[in-house]
């Protein structure tokens, strides 16, 4: 794999290009449908963005090392889903400001498939979105591998997916959008 691979790269659609590379093209680069970053500590998001005619994309997948706050540059009104995968570095204390942020932007489909989507931390982030929204949300339930919530804005819904389910519970779900990998 040469050097330029090795850097954090920047993939668009089904074609990825070095963070670097895109950095030292001469013309900006728009992605229609999906943007995913393999962030690391050279991904500046807003050199990114300036790089693009526009947050014209409706997927945001981010991988790599990052914090939250560095997922608040790429996000727009035109998002229909955002995945967080990999390490995400969102402490508890700062679970519903987060959240306050993600629902003004009403994105439809959340999911949070980091390292540390472990039960407590499943069980921290339902709370602090029932805190957010001001009701209870009711208890997860395993869908299409995940444990998901709905969260209702206004005439809209928001479908938020956390870790992964077990086997287990998938079979004893009576979910009909059963899934497994």
């Amino acid at each position: 794999m040469d050097s330029d691979k090795l850097n954090s790269k920047l993939f668009e659609k089904y074609d990825d290009t070095s963070y670097t590379r895109l950095m030292n093209r001469p013309y900006k680069t728009t992605p229609f449908e999906g943007l995913d970053v393999h962030m690391g500590p050279d991904i500046i998001p807003e050199a990114l963005l300036s790089k693009m005619d526009g947050k014209c994309y409706t997927e945001l997948c981010l991988n790599g090392e990052y914090h939250w706050k560095d997922i608040m540059p790429f996000l727009h009104k035109g998002l229909k889903g955002v995945y967080l995968h990999d390490i995400l570095d969102l402490p508890q204390a700062d679970m519903k400001e987060f959240f306050r942020i993600l629902l003004t932007f009403r994105i439809p489909d959340i999911s949070f498939v980091h390292d540390d989507c472990d039960d407590a931390w499943a069980e921290a982030a339902l709370e602090a979105w029932s805190l957010v929204v001001g009701s209870d949300l009711g208890p997860l339930v395993p869908k299409y591998g995940s444990k998901a919530v709905k969260i209702p804005i206004g005439d809209t819904d928001i479908e938020v997916f956390i870790g992964v389910t077990s086997i287990e519970d998938e079979l004893n779900s009576d979910d009909d959008d059963f899934w497994i990998e």
